[in-house]
């Protein structure tokens, strides 16, 4: 999580945008980027306005799983179309007897 800088929001976007513009257009491949712990975010509005900028302008073959401990709704608030969100709480991710016959 990054400290909390209103002021150095905007230079931080420039080098995200560097970053996603030295990538490969188009890419070769679809790429993944995992980001755990996002619930994180919430505690500083950089960390959140960063990964809300690069949700909106990454390229289309870039994917991304955003594991948190609580729902991040408020975080995809304008984020384009392409987002495809999947919440996975404790009960759906236990293993019980009804699925272990399917192992």
């Amino acid at each position: 999580m990054l400290a909390d800088d209103s002021a150095g929001q905007e230079t931080f976007l420039v080098v995200l945008d560097q970053i996603l513009k030295a990538l490969p257009s188009p890419a070769p491949a679809p790429v993944t980027v995992v980001f755990d712990d996002v619930h994180l975010c919430d505690e500083s509005p950089l960390s959140r306005a960063l990964l809300r900028h690069l949700l909106a302008q990454a390229p289309a073959k870039m994917q991304f799983i955003l594991a948190a401990r609580r729902n991040l709704g408020t975080l995809f608030t304008g984020v384009n179309n392409r987002s495809q969100k999947v919440f996975l709480d404790n009960e759906s991710l236990a293993l019980g007897p009804r699925k272990l016959p399917n192992l």
